[in-house]
């Protein structure tokens, strides 16, 4: 069930379903600040998948009735759990204090290996959509990689530059395994306001 939200846009639809109640598709697409369009097709996967419900809203009016969609009885985002665990996790790395380069080369090698079997044409939109698998509301603009909601102050409020510096490895070695040349440059970290960026720079071959 991870697997099935670990798409942002899905997150924060569901998010929205369990804040906010059913809603129609015009609602949880502003929700979700995508396009309806782009609601519509991940609402129908999770509703295959078991997640949310739909169903027709009775008319007021003449007119088709427009569908009502809700997450499905029993259902919720399995946030605390993991974020727990990921808690404990971060305390034990902070107290072992691992050398620096060994963290970085762990990092890095998760984010390659998380391509395994994959040839992705577009290096970005695959980064995308890994960073937001860490949790992660991650969009770039303007040649900048723009992080949102960064859980790193949330995961280990200690040592939130520990997380972070292992979120910057993941993000070269996604960027390196890809087998593009886009490099991440000029990196700043924000963890008070939860925001990381990054510049990204197409490097010679």
């Amino acid at each position: 069930m991870i697997d099935a939200v670990a798409d942002p846009v899905r997150a924060r639809l569901v998010r929205r379903l369990a804040s906010g109640g059913p809603g129609s598709l015009d609602e949880l697409a502003a929700a979700a600040g995508v396009h309806p369009n782009t609601a519509r097709a991940h609402l129908h996967a999770m509703e295959g998948e078991g997640l949310v419900e739909s169903a027709p809203q009775p008319a007021g009016e003449r007119g088709r009735p427009r569908m009502i969609f809700s997450l499905r009885e029993g259902w919720a985002l399995p946030d605390d759990g993991f974020r727990a665990l990921a808690e404990l996790l971060a305390a034990t790395l902070g107290e072992t204090q691992p050398n620096p380069r060994a963290l970085r080369r762990l990092g890095a090698r998760w984010g390659r290996r998380s391509l395994a079997g994959r040839t992705p044409d577009d290096a970005q939109a695959e980064l995308l959509r890994m960073l937001g698998r860490l949790g992660f509301d991650a969009r770039i603009e303007n040649g900048r990689l723009e992080l949102g909601a960064c859980p790193c102050p949330l995961i280990s409020p200690e040592q939130p530059a520990l997380v972070c510096k292992l979120v910057d490895a993941v993000v070269d070695g996604i960027l390196e395994g890809s087998g593009g040349h886009i490099r991440a440059r000029r990196r700043r970290h924000d963890p008070a306001h939860r925001t990381c960026s990054a510049l990204l720079q197409l490097e010679a071959a």
